[in-house]
């Protein structure tokens, strides 16, 4: 039997949950808003996510927001498609300023990405950061997207320096490709690890 109880506790947990499941639970609160691009930019949809954290350091941290809610079947080529970049993808601030670092974001998805089976909106900090937020801050990404938004309610979810996961509100894309596989996790089983 491959999971073992110490003092009625079940140790085996994390290692039964797809890898990106078994994460810690971050402190921080994250925010997606979207406006509509005007000409030449009309039908697309510029996303804004504002994270606000104080618990340590995140001057150079990789964001990685799920390009898709964890368990819907959606091919690379569909998503790539329907999410475009700026040159200044965002910056991370720190309280009280002093500290300003760049990101830029790509799509990141199949089988050159960390995780295959999970596509992620990456942002990644800028080279020849030197400063450091010991105090906390706020981190402010952008992307583009033809996709029109809808509300989410925590399913969509952030991943920091793939050491833990924030569940994210506002709203997110409101793609179309793919259904919700039945095979793994559920998402009501999901979202009670994180709780």
């Amino acid at each position: 039997m491959p999971c073992r109880f110490l003092r009625a506790i079940p140790i085996c947990i994390l290692f039964l949950l797809p890898a990106p499941l078994a994460l810690a639970v971050c402190v921080a609160d994250v925010g997606i808003t979207a406006d509509l691009l005007p000409a030449p930019d009309e039908g697309m949809w510029r996303y804004t996510m504002t994270i606000a954290w104080s618990y340590r350091d995140h001057t150079t941290s990789t964001w990685q927001l799920y390009a898709v809610v964890p368990g819907t079947d959606c091919d690379c080529t569909e998503l790539a498609g329907q999410y475009r970049f700026p040159d200044d993808a965002g910056a991370a601030i720190g309280a009280g300023g002093g500290c300003e670092v760049p990101y830029a974001g790509a799509l990141e998805c199949g089988p050159d990405s960390p995780s295959p089976d999970y596509p992620y909106l990456t942002f990644v900090a800028g080279d020849g950061t030197s400063c450091t937020m010991p105090d906390g801050g706020v981190t402010t990404l952008v992307f583009d997207s033809v996709l029109p938004p809808v509300a989410t309610d925590g399913e969509f979810l952030l991943v920091v320096d793939r050491t833990c996961a924030i569940a994210v509100h506002g709203v997110r894309p409101a793609y179309s490709c793919g259904a919700v596989r039945v095979d793994g996790l559920g998402w009501g089983s999901l979202k009670a690890t994180y709780r």
